[in-house]
């Protein structure tokens, strides 16, 4: 995770941007077959309570074609600081917790900048 207070573009030798806002976060889940609709359920739940929260500019949750059990969570924010707080809300800490027993791979949060052309 990155530290929260830091907002700053930062420019590459190339000319290309990385920029702070949006902050993007794209988030992996493998559940157990079994868990396939509860997880679905839960996660659906918590897109619908994310989207609405401060600083969310965008949050979309996707499963996959013949694979059920696998998900994706695309989640857009107006920096660093409106993602923390929605990583510390009551709503996402409830949810990690409900969804850990499903997981059949590890919870896999990867943070993203976006890119700009010079």
């Amino acid at each position: 995770m990155w530290a929260a207070n830091t907002h700053a573009d930062v420019t590459l030798a190339d000319g290309t941007v990385l920029r702070d806002s949006p902050t993007w976060v794209i988030t992996y889940i493998e559940v157990a077959n079994d868990s396939a609709d509860a997880a679905a359920a839960l996660i659906k739940e918590h897109a619908a309570a994310s989207k609405a929260e401060a600083g969310s500019l965008r949050f979309e949750a996707l499963q996959r074609i013949n694979r059920n059990n696998h998900f994706v969570i695309m989640e857009a924010w107006a920096g660093r600081n409106s993602r923390a707080a929605h990583a510390a809300s009551t709503h996402t800490v409830s949810f990690r917790e409900k969804l850990q027993p499903m997981l059949y791979a590890p919870y896999d949060e990867r943070p993203h900048v976006a890119l700009l052309a010079p």
